[in-house]
């Protein structure tokens, strides 16, 4: 009976060593019909695409090229690629919740044979937006990846990393099509009276030997694509730029400072459409990625304007028309209706007062006449004198009213123009005449931002 159960389960034993035979992968891949439920066809894919936007390369497609570079070598463009998401890269939580970057793998198919994969490293979401969740992102999901492509250490094809590579579509939603524009020749020599744009730095850091900065300290100008990254921790920002007719063609800011090398201290002080003016020094960073260095470089403007509003916040440009205002340059002529002005005139310099860089400023008596300067009803800033524009720089909401022992027929104010931007005032400002007394005020609003007013010089032109 002991030899029969045994026997028995002898034979129990190799059915089941025969049944799990089944779950053993062949050692090479075996064709099935994709009509099969269930099954996947797991023939090699065949390239196909341009690498164009309109035409994504597949990944049979984008892997020969990527091969072809040399070790660490990427491609000149960016290309596009479509595939199928395999798999995640593993520990991606603190990628995202630092730098809002992710990485995975993409393939033609599901199965994603190892040698019809490639790396997307360190890739930004839709619209360049960083990611906020690793669940964005799921196996399975279908994907048009545009980035430049390296051949990392020459046996690992990827996406450029450091949020260089973005998602154009992601299961069909696309994001707002990225226009490659037109070819823009290089302009500027570098020096803050001339700014390299995009175009002429480029070329320049990418002949530079791999990871060394520049000696010198160079001014750059774009526009910025994309949604900035600015780290209030650290006080530094991230973010690309481009010359407005190729926003297709950027270049990295990397741990740019804020106006005269100071900290942001605000995470939404820059915002995409700014045009900016950086300097700084270069590095070709891993022989492949022209960018700025970290840290060593600074805002110079941003839309014209060489600091932030009060909040932090770059202001709106406004616009320098307002009713009973005549505005001619960078001069504001305030003028009274049913006064005739005579030949007399008293001029006010405010940068000859002697007032010490960024003191509040209330009232300046010269000529014969008196300029009151006040808060308004903004409760935070006060007018300041600044010697950069050589006046006083009223904020928003803030007044100025001018009176004189005299009756005045009209006020004529030089105000301060730098890069193109007037700084007359807000488009809402008022201006009122009671009793000799001329009070204007830079209404706004909200509490900050727009125009501010600089008054370098006043003029007093007296009535008959």
């Amino acid at each position: 009976m002991k030899k029969t159960f045994k026997l028995c389960l002898a034979v129990l034993a190799t059915a089941f060593a025969f049944t799990s035979c089944e779950d053993v992968p062949a050692p090479y891949n075996v064709p099935t019909n994709p009509n099969t439920p269930g099954g996947g066809n797991t023939e090699t894919p065949v390239p196909a695409g341009e690498g164009t936007q309109a035409s994504p390369y597949n990944v049979a497609a984008i892997l020969p090229v990527v091969n072809a570079l040399a070790a660490d070598a990427s491609t000149e463009t960016e290309l596009y690629v479509k595939g199928v998401v395999t798999s995640i890269a593993a520990n991606q939580e603190s990628a995202v919740s630092t730098y809002g970057n992710l990485s995975y793998y993409i393939s033609d198919t599901k199965e994603g044979a190892t040698n019809n994969r490639i790396y997307i490293f360190q890739s930004l979401y839709l619209n360049k937006a960083k990611y906020t969740s690793v669940g964005q992102i799921q196996v399975g999901d279908t994907v048009v990846v545009c980035s430049k492509w390296i051949n990392y250490k020459g046996n690992t094809p990827e996406t450029t990393g450091r949020g260089t590579a973005y998602l154009v579509s992601h299961n069909g939603q696309g994001s707002t099509p990225v226009n490659p524009g037109t070819e823009v020749a290089p302009a500027g020599d570098g020096t803050q009276a001339s700014p390299y744009n995009v175009a002429a730095i480029i070329p320049l850091v990418a002949a530079m030997p791999a990871d060394q900065e520049s000696e010198q300290e160079y001014y750059i100008t774009g526009t910025i694509v994309g949604t900035p990254s600015i780290n209030t921790s650290y006080g530094n920002a991230d973010f690309n730029i481009a010359d407005p007719a190729n926003p297709g063609k950027t270049f990295k800011i990397f741990r740019a400072m804020s106006f005269e090398g100071a900290k942001f201290t605000n995470a939404n002080a820059l915002k995409e459409g700014d045009v900016v003016v950086l300097k700084g020094k270069v590095v070709n960073y891993k022989g492949n990625t022209p960018e700025t260095a970290g840290n060593k470089s600074q805002l110079v403007s941003v839309n014209g304007k060489t600091e932030f509003e009060a909040g932090g916040e770059t202001p709106d440009p406004g616009t320098p028309a307002t009713p009973g205002l005549t505005v001619n340059g960078t001069q504001m002529f305030l003028v009274p209706e049913g006064v005739e002005a005579g030949t007399e005139t008293a001029v006010v310099d405010l940068a000859a007062q002697g007032f010490a860089n960024a003191t509040d400023v209330t009232t300046v008596e010269a000529e014969g006449c008196t300029i009151t300067f006040g808060k308004g009803t903004n409760t935070s800033f006060a007018p300041k004198f600044y010697t950069a524009s050589k006046g006083v720089r009223m904020y928003a909401n803030n007044d100025v009213t001018f009176t004189s022992t005299k009756k005045i027929a009209s006020i004529t104010l030089q105000c301060d123009s730098y890069q193109g931007t007037n700084y007359v005032g807000n488009e809402t400002r008022t201006f009122n005449v009671k009793d000799n007394v001329f009070t204007l005020t830079n209404t706004h609003t909200a509490a900050t931002g727009g125009t501010q007013i600089r008054i370098q010089t006043v003029t007093f032109t007296f009535a008959k």
